[in-house]
């Protein structure tokens, strides 16, 4: 009886060590933590006409994945296949050799089908620059919106400048979780019962 005692113990304890790891936490979001998703632009993220097309199954801005112990990932952010991506929050910040405060930026996110080259537009932004033609701005969605595994992200703002190095839109911030990836659990032994054949 002493032993049976013992193993159900140690599966508790199992349990719980799985749980604490962070397999079956579950954050505000309703996600576990390891689904929480913060992308970074590359510092080379420029303010011009981002054409996804220029470079197929890829982001051209160059989203990166932060994590939580404050590394980020050297590879360009993929949605794992069979997921999807819902992004809620946008933060950016746009630099421009503009004169006069009043000028007025759009940040313009859009979903790209990597297979047709289709695309339709998920998010618009817009704010008023200062009189050094800088800008920044937060935005917190209601409801967000979702990306599949079968599209890319792309980036733009307008109106334009004449001239790629006359504006910089940098950094490009996504926040959002992701949605149908497939949970990593620790698996538990079977807990004998005495008199059962094994």
């Amino acid at each position: 009886m002493k032993s049976y005692l013992v193993i159900l113990s140690l599966s508790l304890l199992l349990a719980g060590a799985g749980a604490a790891s962070g397999a079956d936490l579950l954050t505000h979001m309703d996600v576990g933590p390891n689904d929480l998703v913060v992308l970074q632009g590359s510092n080379a993220v420029e303010a011009m006409s981002l054409d996804c097309n220029q470079e197929p199954r890829s982001m051209p801005t160059g989203f990166y994945r932060q994590y939580p112990d404050g590394t980020v990932s050297p590879d360009r952010f993929r949605i794992p296949e069979g997921a999807y991506l819902v992004i809620t929050d946008v933060d950016w910040v746009y630099r421009g050799q503009v004169q006069g405060a009043g000028e007025t930026r759009t940040l313009e996110i859009f979903r790209e089908n990597m297979s047709f080259t289709q695309r339709s537009e998920a998010f618009r932004a817009a704010m008023v620059l200062d009189r050094n033609g800088i800008g920044a701005n937060t935005e917190a969605m209601t409801s967000g919106f979702v990306v599949s595994s079968e599209a890319r992200i792309c980036v733009d703002v307008g109106p334009h400048l004449t001239g790629q190095d006359q504006e910089v839109l940098h950094p490009v911030i996504l926040r959002g979780y992701l949605l149908g990836r497939p949970n990593l659990t620790i698996p538990i032994p079977p807990i004998p019962i005495p008199g059962e054949p094994k």
